[in-house]
């Protein structure tokens, strides 16, 4: 008996020895694979949900996503990178991609990256953005973009054309800020024109007004950052949008995009910097004539300004978790490949509908995309969108620029603590500009 146990011990020793020596092969069904995002919505998440389950499905490999609010996305990602817990995938928009790039922990996607393009054909600027030294880091995902929205049926009651320049959208905001009642009060605003701090919303907005005139945050100098926040272009476009903030509606010191949302649908506003995804909400709820009466175009700009705008493309990066494995490898990469056959991609592009623009241009993609009925419905405005996003620049990442700290600089929300201070604390433009510039300087010696 002994001499048999001896035997089974033995056995087991030798088992466990050669499984170490010769660890059993693991398929690409047997991973797990992980998806970071900031796409917080419940109606987003369930969307996605949906979509990775049909992966499942088809495939047989398991994709979980993280959905992370967006203030906290670069501290876990600083976290995940000190504990060496990355997740495979995560969706990013340039500065975060600073943040990876910096701490070596991004693996090239320019082989799958060229196959996936010769057959979607990406939108250009979403390439751009994306490449170092001649690779690709991300494969573009869905762009964001704010055009000027405006109320078209408002617009043309009051005898007025839809603004071109800055003189014409500052002349509607006058006209069109009535009280329609009688009352005394103010019933709706000509324009929504944020001075906040309390998310991006406030700097996204004034980001877009800068890039009509020319302004900039931060340049490259000698291979080093360089703030030209104090401009000439910079004071001129603080002091038309405190003019514009004299017609804005209440509440506009503390507004995010929620908020925004939310004075839209409720025609609290005539004219707006925002992006056109609440058009989907009021269908949704039995007012799509409302809908229609909204109307998208790009931003007014000085009269020798340009077209300039506010825009994301979320890029897909791979990290160095990726090829801890080859069979963890294949299995993004086959994901990578699954989510941009057309019906795929297109499904996901109604996680947020009319929200979220596609950034891809072949036909198949685009046919895919707009037979999508709620999409069909709003076309104009999707193609809009499009164009913006075409015409559009990300702060830190100007003239093919990509600055090291862009993450920062953007996170900071400095653009709207300047027009804060400006509106609410009664500085002057140069005083406040000014203060802005120190501020960014500190950011780029941390």
């Amino acid at each position: 008996m002994k001499k048999s146990k001896k035997l089974i011990l033995l056995a087991l020793s030798v088992a466990v020895a050669l499984s170490l020596m010769w660890p059993v092969k693991v398929s690409a069904e047997d991973i797990v694979l992980t998806l970071w995002h900031w796409e917080t919505p419940p109606h987003r998440v369930e969307k996605l949900d949906e979509i990775l389950a049909k992966f499942r499905e088809e495939t047989g490999i398991e994709v979980r996503q993280n959905p992370i609010s967006f203030p906290e996305l670069n501290s876990k990602i600083l976290a995940a990178i000190a504990a060496n817990r990355l997740p495979e995938m995560i969706w990013v928009n340039p500065p975060q991609l600073m943040i990876l790039r910096k701490h070596n922990s991004l693996v090239p996607v320019t082989d799958i990256f060229k196959r996936i393009d010769a057959e979607v054909q990406f939108l250009n600027p979403s390439i751009e953005l994306y490449r170092f030294d001649q690779e690709q880091l991300t494969i573009p995902v869905y762009g964001i973009s704010w055009p000027l929205e405006y109320r078209a049926d408002l617009y043309e009651e009051n005898g007025l054309e839809p603004p071109v320049y800055w003189t014409d959208l500052l002349e509607a905001a006058k006209k069109l800020t009535k009280d329609l009642d009688g009352d005394g009060r103010i019933d709706i605003y000509g324009m929504m024109m944020p001075y906040s701090i309390k998310g991006n919303y406030g700097s996204q907005a004034v980001w877009g007004f800068l890039r009509t005139n020319r302004a900039n945050v931060v340049e490259m100098e000698n291979g080093k950052e360089k703030i030209v926040f104090n401009s000439t272009q910079t004071i001129e476009t603080y002091k038309f949008l405190k003019e514009l903030t004299k017609y804005t509606s209440p509440g506009s010191e503390n507004m995010d995009w929620g908020m925004g949302e939310l004075q839209i649908r409720t025609g609290k506003v005539a004219t707006a910097v925002y992006t056109a995804g609440f058009l989907s909400t009021l269908y949704r709820k039995g007012l799509e004539e409302m809908a229609r009466k909204w109307k998208q175009k790009f931003i007014p700009r000085p009269k020798d300004g340009r077209i300039g705008h506010t825009a994301y493309t979320r890029g897909l990066v791979f990290t160095t978790t990726v090829i801890s494995s080859k069979e963890r490898e294949a299995a993004v990469k086959t994901f990578v490949r699954w989510l941009y056959k057309p019906e795929n991609y297109a499904e996901m592009m109604m996680m947020e509908p009319v929200l979220f623009v596609p950034v891809v241009n072949g036909k198949s993609m685009m046919d895919a995309f707009f037979a999508k009925p709620l999409i069909g419905k709003f076309r104009g405005a999707m193609e809009v969108q499009i164009d913006v996003l075409n015409n559009s620049s990300v702060i830190g990442f100007v003239n093919g620029i990509k600055a090291p700290h862009a993450a920062e600089l953007e996170g900071s929300f400095t653009l709207g603590a300047v027009l804060q201070k400006i509106v609410l604390q009664g500085w002057s433009v140069e005083r406040a500009v000014e203060w802005g510039q120190k501020r960014y300087e500190e950011i780029i010696k941390e």
